[in-house]
């Protein structure tokens, strides 16, 4: 990426009908577990893992304050079958605090 980005999102869809070319597994459909690892540099600067519900578009987003250039996306479970993504969104501000925030945190 040429900056860093704070902010990450898209739609995650897993299937459940086997067999199926188009929107199914195209294969035996297995329960996939999904890696993410943000990066800035070579350093690994956040992870998490996620099993998706099935046959919804699910919304994932994430967000680092430190800010990231790579994501790394693992299906750890290995498996052939289809997931789709799409929708892929990217953020490059932070949000910022409240300003009542600082005081509320010092307890005044």
């Amino acid at each position: 990426l040429r900056r860093p980005l704070q902010g990450f999102s898209f739609l995650l869809h897993e299937p459940t009908t086997s067999g199926v070319q188009q929107d199914g597994c195209n294969a035996a459909c297995v329960e996939t577990t999904f890696s993410f690892k943000l990066f800035s540099g070579a350093n690994q600067v956040g992870s998490f893992s996620l099993d998706p519900a099935n046959d919804v578009a699910n919304f994932v987003g994430f967000s680092s304050l430190s800010g990231f250039d790579k994501l790394v996306v693992d299906d750890v479970t290995n498996a052939i079958d289809n997931e789709f993504f799409g929708n892929f969104r990217t953020g490059v501000a932070t949000i910022p605090l409240p300003a009542g925030l600082p005081l509320l945190l010092a307890g005044l």
